[in-house]
């Protein structure tokens, strides 16, 4: 399995100011930050306190969730480590066909999220478990971006769109705006859209958590996630290509309130199912401090 390259994050940035450069990649950093942010409140007593010894005082999972993004030209060969390219005629994620090339057969978000897993508490170093953790809430918000999983068109970063729908926070006296803005379809799922639908990543949150994450299905989705708890980035790799399917468009398309009104449930859905596995699975990894003699 991929390592993480020799360079290291604290060489990077200190830790204390992860969380202050801005990109805009899976997600955006409001998309992101609120993952970890529905994550950090559903951790076990034990994990929780795992995620504080390991990232340091005053320092939560939403602060590190998007360093991964923001230093992407820092950290090389780690780019493919964000997406799983499942193409559009398939119906379910080959690793032999979708994950990275043939020097490096593991370089997707499914299999370092299978590395990490172990990583998250058994990496032989505190740094490496640092690093560990920081991918993990990453990539658990990558994989549940639909167009991270569909590798058509690079995901969709090759089809331009515009974006002319005004949301929520425009509102019905709202005028449209005189130049719609230009994007690829990727751009529009990763920061567009969200964009369109609350303020900050705070009212992102809040929008989850009353919307999906109080639904039967959201509610139904947290119960599941008990101890014994099957957590498989294939299954949530399968489940975001099916939903890019669903939402592709062909290039120089309009997105209008249409379109942002049939994909604003989904993307409150995958945030809200990407915060409850990510806590998941931090809950499983930290629930023991054993790990395998090397």
């Amino acid at each position: 399995m991929s390592r993480l390259p020799a360079l290291r994050l604290s060489q990077v940035l200190p830790l204390p100011l992860l969380a202050a450069a801005g990109a805009a990649f899976a997600w955006g950093d409001d998309g992101h930050s609120a993952v970890a942010e529905i994550a950090q409140h559903r951790l076990s007593r034990a994990a929780a306190a795992r995620v504080a010894e390991v990232l340091g005082p005053g320092r939560s999972l939403a602060s590190v969730a998007s360093w991964p993004d923001d230093h992407r030209a820092r950290l090389p060969g780690t780019g493919p480590w964000h997406y799983v390219n499942i193409p559009s005629q398939a119906g379910s994620y080959e690793p032999a066909r979708d994950c990275g090339k043939p020097e490096a057969p593991d370089a997707c978000a499914v299999a370092q999220l299978q590395r990490l897993r172990r990583d998250l508490r058994c990496a032989p170093t505190p740094q490496a478990r640092r690093e560990a953790l920081i991918w993990t809430v990453h990539l658990v918000g990558d994989l549940h971006q639909p167009l991270h999983a569909y590798g058509d068109a690079r995901g969709g970063n090759d089809i331009p769109v515009t974006l002319q729908a005004r949301g929520p926070l425009c509102g019905d006296r709202c005028k449209p705006q005189p130049q719609p803005q230009p994007m690829s379809l990727h751009a529009a799922w990763d920061f567009g859209l969200l964009g369109k639908l609350a303020p900050s990543w705070g009212a992102l949150v809040a929008q989850v958590e009353e919307g999906f994450l109080s639904s039967p299905e959201g509610r139904a989705a947290q119960a599941g996630m008990g101890a014994g708890a099957v957590l498989d980035p294939v299954a949530w790799a399968n489940a975001s290509h099916a939903l890019g399917g669903r939402f592709w468009r062909p290039a120089d398309a309009v997105l209008d309130d249409a379109y942002l009104e049939g994909a604003a449930p989904v993307l409150m859905q995958q945030l809200g199912l990407a915060g409850v596995r990510l806590a998941g699975m931090l809950n499983q990894a930290y629930a023991s401090r054993a790990c395998p003699r090397r």
